[in-house]
């Protein structure tokens, strides 16, 4: 990890110069950058610091100039990279005094600044590599570099060095020494987080991982070492120097995997809900659903925390197909391949993004700036599920494809926009409050396309139950239009049954007179007439008095046995026809499918009477059934080929029955289906 400080009096030029720098074959996750303002706040800054690489001054600034920090500077990194950097001054005698590297003039064009830069940056990393310390282990000479070492302590005339055990560069069948002194290798490697804890060793700072009270501490290989009263002050001021560094890019690295979790299993959630019904447990319970994405969550960010990137390769697929294996249910091939084309959504568009904004970053999640650039990924991730949710296969919601491409232009032309403006270089010389300004309008525009698309989903939903409402209030309609000719149809089959009445009479006639032929001709007659229509009279109510005939009929078609039964002084005259035809008719067409599936008996039974306590009319039917499964609201699921219809039928009648301050009720035993509606017979409801 490279440290760079940036001191100049114009935040514009040290966006600028960062900017060049990461050009310079430097990426995010390799460099820290320390942006101060003025020659008081960069010694402030530096003196925290335990190691730095590289700092870039400006000669003039307001209060201490570029000459004296330099000089402070010196004092603490002797051996740090310094590059003067200047609009109008010249490089005098005292500027050399510091041991500058480059002098820099801030009108360099891009070209000529980004040469400059670039030999600034391979002297940089020439100067890391070159730092080691040259030891000898079992009769070899090997050189061990600063992060290796844990500590060093003194040994005969020169110096032991202990390493981490990770270290495959050399053996460990005998001590590695050096002939330097303890106090010469603290010289070189100061800069590189070395401390006293000891007059006769010095550590690591980076490899302590913990200070306990009583002086001592822990070293990342589980060695413990005690730190002396005279050295504790200082040893406990120069850790937490080197802690609070780590902290702080601990703290943003977890916050940025914990929000990228979240996001993905949200948007995993997002789109598998729309082709596979929860199972059973978490369709029931709210809190067992959140309480398994959480759990999903959690482990995903430790993956992400603790493991390699080798190991996050198979533990975090196998994590996310864990989560909808458990959540949801379903044809394995297909839900292998819906996870398969949300997985590469989600990583691919990852992916894709981060070549475009920062071909660099590749371990996006060591930076803040990276950390809301993830953000952004997720966001057009977002926008992709909704896109592959509209591409693939039917969906529940019903969107119109012109107005969802209308919404996508939105995010389009606001990402169009962001990206333009990045790239133009128009942010590099904008003041202060002018940048913050335009950061902000970024916050606002992504918030705007977050809403825009809540709104998106609002009105799908609303559009959805619209149209759920028009294909109920058609379908009763024409039921209602239907058994309206039934009725009729019934009125008709009165008359002739007085007139078979007196037909039956004048036979009784013609008997008393003997008259063979007349009564012969007659019952040919009432044969002819009877054979028109054997519709049977199940209660005075004309519209239920069709619909159960017609049913029966239909029934019978499919050879099922109907035994339907209605109680004398049944009181269904509050309920509107529409009403009645919609709630018996969709219970007695489910029935129907489902006792046509079974390969066993196949009847249906009704019963409508009265409950005397209540004051309820019991509308109840059981037939048998196969292969009924229970959706993710506690309804069955339907066996209907339209699936666009899906839910429809118990949902409308659910909702008339509830009109009529009553209710529906189903339930599944041994093969027999039993659904019981209740109409309250108070019609004041």
């Amino acid at each position: 990890m490279y440290k760079i400080v940036i001191c100049d009096d114009d935040k514009n030029f040290i966006f600028y110069m960062k900017e060049m720098l990461l050009r310079c074959d430097l990426s995010e996750r390799q460099v820290t950058f320390y942006e101060v303002t003025s020659g008081e706040e960069c010694l402030l800054t530096v003196e925290r610091m335990t190691s730095c690489d590289l700092i870039i001054l400006d000669m003039q600034m307001s209060g201490m100039d570029g000459h004296v920090t330099a000089k402070h500077f010196r004092k603490l990194f002797p051996d740090s990279l310094l590059v003067f950097c200047s609009g109008v001054s010249k490089p005098t005698d005292e500027s050399f005094k510091t041991t500058p590297f480059r002098y820099l003039r801030k009108n360099y064009g891009d070209d000529k600044m980004l040469l400059e830069l670039t030999a600034v940056v391979e002297k940089m990393k020439q100067m890391k590599k070159r730092t080691y310390v040259m030891g000898k282990n079992h009769m070899n000479i090997v050189k061990v570099y600063p992060d290796d070492i844990l500590y060093i302590d003194n040994y005969k005339r020169g110096s032991e060095i202990h390493v981490q055990e990770n270290y495959k560069d050399y053996s460990f069948e005998d001590r590695i020494t050096t002939k330097k002194k303890l106090a010469e290798l603290y010289t070189d490697l100061k800069g590189y987080g070395f401390e006293y804890a000891h007059n006769s060793y010095i550590v690591n700072l980076n490899h302590v991982v913990k200070l306990k009270t009583e002086g001592v501490i822990k070293l990342s290989n589980g060695e413990e070492l005690n730190v002396s009263r005279s050295r504790m002050p200082e040893f406990r001021r120069a850790l937490a120097a080197v802690m609070s560094e780590i902290k702080t890019e601990d703290k943003v690295k977890v916050l940025s995997v914990v929000i990228s979790c979240i996001i993905d299993v949200y948007l995993f959630h997002l789109f598998f809900q729309n082709y596979f019904s929860k199972r059973r447990f978490f369709a029931d319970s709210v809190l067992k659903e959140k309480s398994c994405q959480i759990g999903i969550v959690i482990l995903l960010t430790i993956c992400n925390l603790l493991g390699n990137g080798d190991v996050n390769i198979l533990i975090t697929p196998a994590l996310f197909f864990l989560y909808t294996v458990l959540e949801f249910q379903g044809k394995v091939c297909y839900r292998l391949l819906c996870f398969a084309t949300m997985f590469c959504v989600l990583y691919g568009c990852e992916f894709l993004f981060m070549l475009l904004v920062h071909p660099d970053a590749s371990d996006y999640k060591n930076s803040t700036l990276i950390m809301i650039l993830m953000l952004v990924i997720k966001f057009l991730t977002y926008i992709l599920v909704l896109i592959t949710n509209q591409a693939i296969g039917k969906r529940k919601r019903i969107q119109d494809s012109k107005i969802f491409i209308m919404y996508m232009m939105i995010p389009a032309a606001s990402l169009f926009v962001m990206i333009i403006v990045f790239y133009s270089g128009a942010v590099h010389y904008m003041a202060g409050y002018a940048s913050a300004f335009l950061g902000c309008s970024f916050a606002v525009l992504f918030l705007g396309n977050v809403m825009s698309f809540y709104a998106f989903e609002r009105y799908s939903e609303r559009l959805y139950e619209t149209m759920e409402q028009n294909i109920v209030i058609i379908k009763q309609k024409k039921d209602l239009e239907y058994y309206m000719q039934i009725s009729e149809i019934d009125k008709k089959q009165k008359e002739l049954i007085h007139n078979i009445t007196n037909q039956i009479k004048m036979i009784y006639v013609f008997a008393k007179d003997g008259n063979t032929k007349a009564i012969l001709e007659l019952t040919d007659s009432i044969g002819e007439e009877m054979e028109k229509d054997s519709r049977m009279v199940y209660c005075d109510n004309p519209v239920l008095n069709s619909l159960l005939n017609e049913k029966r009929r239909e029934a019978g078609k499919q050879g099922i046995h109907t035994d339907f039964y209605v109680e004398p002084g049944v009181l269904l005259q509050h309920v509107a026809p529409m009403d009645l035809i919609s709630m018996l008719g969709n219970l007695l067409d489910n029935a129907i499918r489902a006792a046509a599936e079974t390969h066993g008996e196949k009847y249906i039974k009704s019963y409508i009477y009265m409950k005397e306590v209540g004051g309820f009319c019991v509308i109840k039917i059981t037939n048998p059934f196969e292969n009924i499964k229970h959706t993710q609201d506690g309804d069955f699921a339907t066996t209907k080929k339209d699936d666009g219809m899906h839910g429809i039928g118990l949902h409308s009648v659910r909702r008339i029955a509830e009109k009529y301050g009553g209710c529906l009720m189903c339930a599944a035993e041994d093969k027999t289906f039993e659904t019981v509606l209740l109409i309250s017979t108070d019609e004041e409801i």
